[in-house]
């Protein structure tokens, strides 16, 4: 296979082209019980808070509450779906998330994204990008926010590839 098409269809935006205060929605996608059996298959967490109904249904919240990394991981994926990365991203370089209300099976969460500042780095071929985050229902009910800090790639970088 040829560079040229490996790239194909390549829609990323490079360091330049993410403007401070630009907004992004990714879609939406609903939370369900094989979600947060799939989580616990893969990460080993089988508290009793994520998968046990009966011990979930006596607690504080009446059922079964998502893992924080569940929504972590699926925020991620939804952000990655819009693809404003696709071959432009170097490294996540910080993440933080404030976690404001419980996702329970069948919450429909989307994400909404905010460019909060750009930075170019000493090298000519790279920059860093903080976005604001916030994992929302059809509500626009807020249930994490946080920040992700991106090592992207320039122009001049992504003539490189």
């Amino acid at each position: 296979m040829s560079d040229e098409n490996a790239l194909r269809g390549t829609t990323g935006l490079c360091f330049e082209e993410f403007e401070v205060g630009a907004d992004y929605w990714t879609p939406g996608r609903t939370i369900t019980e094989a979600d947060f059996l799939m989580h616990s298959m893969f990460s080993g967490d089988w508290n009793s808070h994520h998968v046990d109904h009966v011990f979930a249904e006596a607690g504080t919240m009446g059922e079964r509450i998502a893992h924080a990394a569940l929504v972590l991981s699926v925020s991620t994926g939804l952000f990655v779906r819009i693809r404003v990365f696709e071959n432009t991203i170097v490294a996540l370089l910080e993440w933080t998330y404030r976690f404001k209300k419980p996702v329970l099976i069948g919450t429909r969460v989307q994400v909404h994204v905010r460019v909060a500042a750009t930075k170019p780095t000493s090298s000519p071929d790279r920059g860093i990008v903080t976005f604001e985050v916030s994992v929302v229902d059809e509500h626009d009910a807020e249930y994490a926010s946080g920040e992700w800090t991106m090592l992207v790639l320039t122009r001049a970088g992504r003539e490189l590839l």
